[in-house]
């Protein structure tokens, strides 16, 4: 007998799940497998944290009398410099402070400068702006500042001492928007190992610059107060200040926080709403008095006017007047979603008997009915018509192995190391096969995909396993017949069965004469059915592309009709089996793509791993058991790491901690205003990061470019300049997933033996 994972030997011995000790989740009641599942407990409706102020981890800078830029508060490495590469950057803490360790010849920093709260209360015109910069001398012998690539000037460094170097003059002038400043050190020995010099802050300043003056830092400004008799965390700001955090700003949303003045005095605050292309938003003003120290009155102000879901953006909070030391405290400064975007769900579900997962391969959206295509699907179309339609689901690479990977584990195909083809699926992650065997669950994974078969390490952890390749003589749809023999022998029990087909990808298996009544009637063109994935995959790799004419673009779609019939009808098969042995309304049933296809690549149909958006894009169909929805549409951001979590949850089982998607089930319910994800996809060398209309997509080592698909859906323009916030944001978040920690599943090459090769090649790769 085979011993349970760690995870649920736990949860039994708990009572729970991973992750159901703390929260509510489904729950089986009794021994009956088809008994109610409550979605979530009951409760009030709660806003959901999306962004928290007071967090140390938090997209947050800080200003007083101007920009700054605290480089010695944190190791946010992603701000030194455009590209996804490790800055010359290390972190030390001396002096009572948290210095920049800079190595090496040059640095350089991108911040965004907003127009200030008060502008009425900037300097005088006539007043000379001025950069300056607390240092410490190290192997340099000098430093040169640029603001925006134009000269500052220079100053002279001595090693050990630590000093506030100023440097005046129109060239310190930051503007609104991204500015850059660069710092390039002079005289650095050549192999020397030493920091060429040590940097605590930078602050960019008008009129004469005060001899006392000291930073906003994160250790300055976080603090810990007590609010209404509980501890909590705050940040703490002096005038004329602010405090401005970057994040996703919802439709309905609200900021949140308490506040009160500490000193003697009085002081003026504003919270504004901050987007890219927008004038900054004033939604609400504080006057604090010293009376008002001991109330720390709770505050909520409306975010304001912004189209749903939501966009990218930044809260700020404003001192803009405040008495000589008087600070104000805002306590546990949070931006909060509308209230339904976790309310708990009042349905409840029913655990079913078994669940199906199709995964058609290369199966794009733009040709489903259920999107506006014109294939003939009947059966997925009725999956479609008395399910769930989810308009937004992403592949988390383009690598096909890898995007079923992510459904079987919850993982991101990056986080598997799933990314070039030739990776198998790494042992120790846990899979939903293994999941539902240790809970006494029949499991099986019938493949006609060559790339999730046993030499890529999917044969692992399924009651049974079965692959038919495309070189195999037998119909390309014998996974689905297969299946149905497997469900007849396990219909008595709850059930798991996953069914990667050979969808729309080349070789089609169409019938001589079918082919022969197919578009155009006259074709006389190379391309045939059988050897049309090696002709494609060539292709696309070599310069025949340009052979392709009208005709054979024309009769490639065809046959991928064709094909997609047959597999429709697999569909239907294997939905009918379920209905014939009156198991059909206490099924599951998910349909999926592995990858999208781009409708305008030059070769069509071809194998390509594109990272394109188009390529990402996959269809997603969700039929729960017992559910009486019908037909409904969710636009909310959907994921391939979703559906782990999905088929775990309808079968009544608590996913493991591992997992990271959500439940579409209860993204359904919330569909209205759950916030949109960083959803990224990743290959070997390249990535495409999406949130919400923003994408960022780039390759390693080189500088990203980021589209407003609500613009441009084709990403042609890079809005870098003009969208300074989302800039930022997806750039940072793409520098901690690639660059700041490996993959946690070390990359395991596949066992490629003559048979699997062979079928390769028969693909198309």
């Amino acid at each position: 007998m085979r011993r349970p994972l760690p995870w649920l030997a736990a949860a039994i011995a708990l009572g729970c799940g991973p992750r159901s000790c703390d929260r509510p989740r489904e729950e089986v009641k009794g021994e009956d497998a088809e008994a109610p599942v409550a979605a979530t407990a009951a409760a009030a409706p709660v806003r959901p944290v999306l962004l928290d102020a007071a967090d140390a981890k938090s997209a947050c800078v800080f200003g007083y009398r101007g920009a700054v830029l605290d480089l010695g508060g944190r190791d946010d490495r992603s701000r030194f410099g455009p590209k996804l590469a490790p800055p010359p950057v290390d972190w030390v803490e001396r002096e009572g402070a948290r210095w920049a360790e800079v190595q090496g010849k040059t640095l350089s920093v991108d911040f965004l400068v907003v127009p200030p709260a008060d502008e009425a209360a900037e300097a005088p015109a006539g007043s000379v702006p001025f950069v300056e910069a607390r240092v410490r001398g190290g192997s340099a012998r000098g430093a040169s500042f640029y603001l925006n690539r134009h000269a500052i000037g220079g100053v002279t460094l001595a090693r050990g001492v630590t000093r506030v170097v100023t440097l005046k003059g129109a060239g310190a002038q930051v503007l609104p928007g991204r500015n850059e400043l660069t710092i390039r050190l002079i005289g650095v020995p050549k192999a020397s190992t030493d920091p060429s010099i040590e940097i605590d802050w930078v602050h960019f300043g008008v009129g004469e610059p005060d001899p006392q003056y000291a930073a906003p830092t994160w250790r300055d400004t976080l603090v810990s107060r007590t609010f209404a008799g509980q501890p909590g965390r705050a940040l703490s700001l002096r005038g004329p200040g602010f405090a401005r955090c970057e994040g996703w700003l919802p439709h309905g949303g609200v900021v949140e926080a308490r506040a009160r003045l500490e000193g003697t005095g009085s002081a003026d605050a504003v919270v504004r709403v901050i987007r890219d292309r927008t004038p900054p938003t004033v939604i609400g003003t504080l006057h604090l008095d010293a009376a008002d120290a001991a109330d720390a009155r709770a505050h909520s102000w409306p975010i304001g006017d912004i189209d749903a879901p939501g966009t990218l953006g930044a809260v700020e909070l404003s001192v803009v007047r405040a008495s000589k030391g008087a600070r104000v405290v805002f306590g546990e400064p949070r931006v909060l979603g509308p209230p339904d975007a976790v309310a708990p769900s009042p349905k409840t579900r029913t655990a079913g008997r078994g669940v199906v997962l199709f995964v058609m391969s290369e199966l794009g959206v733009r040709s489903v009915p259920a999107y506006g295509g014109s294939l003939v699907t009947p059966a997925i179309s009725s999956l479609a018509a008395s399910g769930v339609v989810f308009d937004a689901s992403r592949a988390t690479t383009g690598v096909a192995g890898g995007a079923v990977g992510s459904m079987l584990t919850g993982l991101p195909a990056r986080d598997l190391s799933l990314t070039d083809g030739e990776s198998r699926l790494p042992h120790g992650v846990t899979t939903i096969g293994e999941a539902a065997g240790q809970a006494g669950i029949a499991s099986a994974l019938f493949t006609a995909n060559p790339l999730t078969s046993a030499a890529f390490g999917f044969d692992r952890g399924w009651s049974h396993f079965e692959a038919h390749g495309p070189t195999e003589d037998a119909p390309a749809t014998k996974v689905f017949d297969a299946a149905v023999t497997w469900l007849e022998e396990h219909r008595a029990a709850p059930f798991l069965l996953v069914i990667h087909a050979r969808g729309g990808h080349p070789p089609w298996d169409v019938p001589p004469e079918r082919v022969k009544t197919l578009p155009p009637l006259d074709y006389t063109g190379a391309l045939d059915a059988r050897h049309a994935g090696e002709l494609l995959g060539r292709s696309a790799r070599t310069s025949l592309a340009g052979r392709f004419e009208d005709a054979d673009r024309a009769r490639a779609w065809a046959l991928y009709g064709a094909a997609m019939e047959s597999e429709d009808g697999g569909v239907d098969r294997v939905v009918g089996a379920l209905r014939a042995a009156g198991l059909e309304e206490s099924t599951t049933f998910i349909v999926t793509g592995d990858v999208g296809v781009n409708e305008a690549a030059r070769v069509p149909l071809a194998e390509s791993d594109s990272l394109d958006e188009a390529s990402l894009a996959t269809p997603l169909i969700v039929r729960w058991a017992h559910d009486p929805a019908r037909g409904a549409r969710v636009g909310a951001e959907s994921s391939g790491e979703d559906i782990a979590t999905t088929v775990l949850s309808a079968l009544g089982l608590p996913p493991p901690a591992s997992f990271r998607g959500r439940d579409l089930f209860v993204l359904a319910d919330n569909r209205a205003s759950a916030a949109p994800r960083a959803s990224l996809a990743a290959d070997q060398d390249r990535f495409a990061l999406r949130w919400g209309p923003f994408v960022s997509i780039g390759l390693r080592d080189h500088e990203t470019k980021l589209c407003d698909l609500s613009l441009e859906p084709a990403c042609v323009t890079d809005v870098r300049e003009s969208y300074a916030i989302a800039s930022h944001l997806l750039h940072r978040t793409l520098f901690d997933r690639l660059v700041g920690a490996p993959p946690p599943f070390p990359r395991e090459p596949a066992s490629l033996d003559a048979a699997t090769l062979a079928d390769l090649k028969m693909w198309g790769r």
